[in-house]
């Protein structure tokens, strides 16, 4: 085997690899999707590797000097890359006949979006507003209750000191007889 040969090999098989490998990526996706530009520059890019396995492919089924078995893999490589850019074109096509039916839709949420965004600032700034404009009640109440907390704990103290020695005897608890 030419080591052009393995090296195109090698180049058509990563370039299969990547995309399954893709597939089965266990990082968590982001929330949002990509930016068109990324996208259309990954698939830009994705298109050029698959040209330059078919290169190697072709290349591999007209050379003389390569085995049956190489041929059969070189031709079934072939075979996958077309069955991915139909499939590609397939979903695309999707892609874009699912935008142009929901485009209202997703232009309606985004409108959405920023009218939740200006709701939520200006409540914000009423919340604000009402505390600034509530701190001395706020204040007026903590000193209430705070004085009638040692007011409380005063009288307390003072009527259990007042009734000492005079406890009561407990009450009888009732036992439903007369």
């Amino acid at each position: 085997m030419s080591r052009a040969f393995a090296v195109a090999l090698a180049l058509a098989c990563l370039t299969l690899a990547g995309v399954d490998a893709r597939a089965e990526d266990p990082t968590p996706r982001p929330r949002h999707a990509p930016r068109l530009q990324d996208r259309s520059q990954d698939l830009l890019r994705q298109e050029q590797q698959i040209r330059r396995a078919r290169v190697v492919t072709r290349r591999i089924l007209r050379d003389r000097r390569t085995s049956d078995a190489v041929k059969q893999q070189a031709t079934e490589l072939d075979a996958l890359l077309d069955k991915r850019q139909q499939l590609i074109a397939r979903l695309q096509e999707r892609q874009k006949t699912f935008v142009a039916q929901h485009d209202a839709d997703m232009d309606e949420l985004a409108k959405l979006r920023e009218r939740a965004r200006e709701l939520d600032d200006r409540l914000d700034a009423a919340r604000k507003d009402v505390l600034d404009a509530s701190k001395d009640d706020i204040a007026a109440l903590k000193d209430a209750a705070t004085r009638a907390a040692d007011l409380a704990d005063a009288l307390r103290a003072h009527y259990a000191q007042e009734r000492g020695g005079h406890r009561r005897a407990p009450r009888p608890e009732p036992s439903g007889a007369p």
